[in-house]
Parts: structure tokens; C-alpha cells; sequence
């Protein structure tokens, strides 16, 4: 998968993209080999703010921000409603028979 890293107002170091794609690699399991993901990363008012797009295949996109007065923190957070997401849309499609 492929993982674009954007900071705005914020310095992404080697230390935060590295931790973004370790994050990211443990739930690379549910995503689709050609997805790709742009994460953001910003400062709002006294916040930290992360945000996760996946494009997996067609155009199925899956959205997920979260806020917190930590980077790290919000990563954690945005990374989880991403991995939540994407286990409800696999049940779906289980449910479905694999439609």
C-alpha cells in the first residue's frame, strides 16, 4: 500500500512518518493491495489534528479524523476509526457473500 505523509503547519520528522507507517502496516491486512493512503497532519487552534483518506479500489474512499492535544495520540485515534471502518465494511461484504 501506498502512504503519502502531509503535514501542514506541522514538521513531519522521520520519527512521525515512521510511526504513521508502522501504525498503518498493522492494519494493512484489511486494505486492498492497490490502496493508498494520505495521511494529514495539522495543528488546529491548541490541537493536533489527524486525518486518514484510504482510495482503495473503484471508488470506494474511506474517511476518519481525530483530534487531541497529542500527535501521537490523535494518530492512534484516527488510525483505530480507520481499522474500525474498514472490519464493519469487510462484515458487510461477508455478510453479503462476498459481493
Amino acid at each position: 500500500m501506498e502512504v503519502k505523509i502531509v503535514g501542514r503547519g506541522i514538521e513531519v520528522g522521520p520519527q512521525i512518518e515512521e510511526y504513521v507507517r508502522k501504525k498503518l502496516k498493522s492494519a494493512e491486512r484489511d486494505f486492498h493491495p492497490q490502496s493508498r493512503a494520505e495521511v494529514i497532519l495539522q495543528k488546529e487552534n491548541f490541537q493536533k489534528v489527524g486525518e486518514i483518506i484510504i482510495r482503495g479500489e473503484g471508488n470506494k474512499e474511506i474517511f476518519a479524523r481525530s483530534k487531541d492535544k497529542n500527535l501521537l495520540t490523535a494518530i492512534d485515534k484516527v488510525i483505530e476509526r480507520v481499522k474500525r471502518q474498514l472490519r464493519k465494511r469487510k462484515s458487510k461484504v461477508e455478510e453479503r457473500g462476498g459481493r
